[in-house]
């Protein structure tokens, strides 16, 4: 079995059942946890923020999925939190 099986079998049965396909898009790091910090002091929770709005506007375009972002904004959450934010 791969791993693009289990995703065919849940995409099928979404569009069978007229029910998105629940994405969860974690953008690590935030708030006063910036990442890592590049030489030109790019912080990466910028860059997995950027990442993670550009999937979820990617993935609305598709009538499949529903994107679900742990976070949209600069602030700190949990490891537990996020788990708890996603569906």
């Amino acid at each position: 079995m791969t791993e693009s099986q289990p995703v065919t079998r849940s995409a099928a049965r979404a569009v069978a059942t007229d029910d998105k396909v629940i994405i969860a898009i974690d953008a690590g790091h935030g708030g006063q946890d910036p990442g890592a910090i590049g030489p030109d002091g790019t912080k990466e929770k910028n860059v997995t923020i950027a990442i993670a709005r550009k999937l979820r506007t990617l993935l609305n375009a598709d009538p499949l999925f529903k994107p679900v972002l742990t976070r949209d904004g600069d602030y700190f959450i949990s490891v537990m939190g996020r788990s708890d934010v996603a569906p």
